[in-house]
């Protein structure tokens, strides 16, 4: 790789780190080509992403970000996790060291610049997802609308069902 690829490389890397909360740090040793284009694609699917990078590379791009305590986990084979929502990327390494533990470890990761080793990643996976945050939220707030509708609606309805069942028991019918 010549001197302009590795600033290639070092730019693009760090513009897509200087957008994630969570970058997690796995080392991983022995991982076969069709392994790890699973894990790339399971990552894909759950909206992370997985890269390797040279360590030196990754050095540089993490200086000038919050995400700079990095540097002290990049040493030797190691992948990148990373994702805008900080459970997920937690949820999608935590899930395939269990799935391949022989050859990939937890090493730590930095969540919005803070040092997180990696039984708080374990517990992170452990949260439910954003969307699955907001889903509950909106449920609980629309909860009381549902329930207020439903007791306004119910005289209304007796008066209908009243007026439908005189309906069906009068000889005019």
């Amino acid at each position: 790789m010549n001197r302009e690829q590795k600033k290639s490389v070092v730019q693009s890397f760090h513009e897509a780190l200087s957008q994630q909360s969570l970058v997690v740090v796995m080392k991983q040793v022995g991982l076969s080509a069709k392994e790890s284009g699973d894990f790339r694609r399971l990552a894909r699917q759950e909206g992370a992403k997985v890269q390797v990078v040279k360590n030196t590379l990754a050095k540089i791009s993490v200086e000038s970000t919050s995400h700079q305590p990095l540097q002290g986990f990049l040493k030797g084979p190691t992948l990148l996790v990373f994702s805008q929502d900080a459970v997920t990327a937690a949820k999608v390494a935590v899930g395939f060291c269990k799935k391949i533990n022989q050859k990939t470890t937890l090493v730590g990761g930095v969540l919005d610049g803070k040092v997180v080793e990696p039984l708080k990643i374990e517990y992170l996976s452990s949260l439910p997802s954003q969307d699955v945050l907001r889903a509950q939220i909106l449920s609980t707030l629309v909860q009381p609308a549902k329930g207020l509708l439903g007791t306004l609606q119910e005289p209304f309805a007796s008066v209908v069902r009243l007026i439908q069942g005189v309906c069906e028991k009068s000889p005019i019918h």
